[in-house]
């Protein structure tokens, strides 16, 4: 989230809420233990989107160079990689540099 707020310019209101900070996770269809494991990108019908189709949903808002990249990690062959490696980072995020 933080990487995110840092590095991409969104059009538009984008607001990053801290999972312990959501006090009905069931009205969107998640639990503590989802949250806890991955992020989630909860879009305008209240449909969530978990892992790194969360990050996609963040650089589709940004410039053009944020939308190309989101559209890549779309794709099925590179979507399918981008899950397994945002997978892998979320279960070692306690073993990477805490953001400065």
């Amino acid at each position: 989230m933080r990487w995110l707020q840092r590095r991409v310019a969104v059009v538009g209101e984008v607001v990053f809420v801290p999972s312990q900070e959501v006090a009905d996770l069931g009205r969107f269809g998640l639990t503590l233990a989802d949250v806890a494991t991955a992020s989630y990108w909860i879009d305008e019908d209240g449909r969530p989107h978990r892992g790194h189709l969360s990050f996609t949903k963040v650089l589709r808002r940004g410039g053009r160079a944020w939308r190309i990249v989101a559209v890549a990690l779309e794709l099925p062959g590179l979507g399918t990689l981008a899950g397994w490696a945002y997978a892998l980072i979320a279960r070692n995020r306690h073993r990477l540099p805490a953001p400065g």
